[in-house]
């Protein structure tokens, strides 16, 4: 069983880790975005923003898919 010693030093290890790989992320996406022109930084936003888009309008219908079996007895019980 691991002790209290154990955890604390996984919880640190986890957060420097997590604390590197975002401050490199972030200094490899600024050194990029100074190499790539302005017209490839537009081309990669456009196609970020239609992927993210997606991915919301998808995660939304799932939703709705989910919760349906729930709202509808609900709602005929109100009507």
């Amino acid at each position: 069983m691991p002790g209290l010693t154990s955890w604390v030093t996984l919880l640190v290890c986890f957060l420097a880790g997590a604390l590197t790989w975002g401050t490199g992320l972030t200094y490899l996406v600024a050194w990029g975005s100074t190499r790539a022109g302005h017209r490839l930084q537009r081309i990669v936003e456009a196609v970020s923003a239609v992927v993210l888009g997606w991915f919301g309008v998808r995660l939304l219908w799932t939703s709705l898919q989910r919760i349906r079996p729930f709202v509808t007895p609900l709602t005929r019980s109100l009507v």
